[in-house]
């Protein structure tokens, strides 16, 4: 989820400007139903953690991993628009889905990649479908992070990796 959101609010800001506000790209039901995020370090550990205590998790066994405490879009959508200069407002007569603003804005997500040195084809490739952790909390892995933190550090990663342009 991280890429598709970080694509979207960068070719968001490349359109819209610094400073913008960003309508939530959803439902007003869904920008206030709880949903649980996994950021990817957080999935590494636990899939670590399993692997060293096999007596635990069932050696072998299956779980879902979440950051910790069911959030909210209403909750985490301000926190992700800051990170790119953007503030982030709920739902409303100008929300867009995140595909169909990128789609039309595609030759802008062509000029970030050219400008920036980016994978143009990054964005043919993003999936826009958005997807319980319980088990792996019951076996006594308690590692959590922040909603918008584990957000914020794999947009830095991609970033790193040339896949999102720089936040000027």
């Amino acid at each position: 989820m991280a890429q598709g959101i970080g694509l979207y609010l960068s070719i968001y800001r490349a359109v819209k400007g610094a400073g913008a506000s960003v309508p939530f790209p959803g439902y007003e039901h869904g920008y206030h139903s709880t949903h649980s995020d996994t950021f990817q370090d957080i999935l590494s550990k636990m899939e670590i953690y399993a692997a060293l205590n096999p007596e635990k998790c069932g050696n072998g066994a299956v779980f879902n991993m979440a950051d910790g405490k069911t959030v909210s879009w209403s909750q985490v959508w301000p926190g992700l628009c800051a990170h790119f200069g953007l503030t982030g407002e709920g739902p409303g007569a100008k929300s867009v889905k995140m595909e169909d603003f990128v789609k039309e804005h595609r030759d802008v997500w062509t000029a970030l990649a050219k400008e920036h040195g980016l994978d143009e084809k990054l964005i043919g490739k993003q999936g826009w479908r958005i997807p319980t952790s319980c088990w792996s909390r019951e076996v006594g892995f308690a590692e959590e992070i922040d909603t918008v933190d584990g957000y914020v550090v794999s947009w830095e990663r991609m970033r790193a990796a040339r896949q999102l342009p720089p936040l000027k």
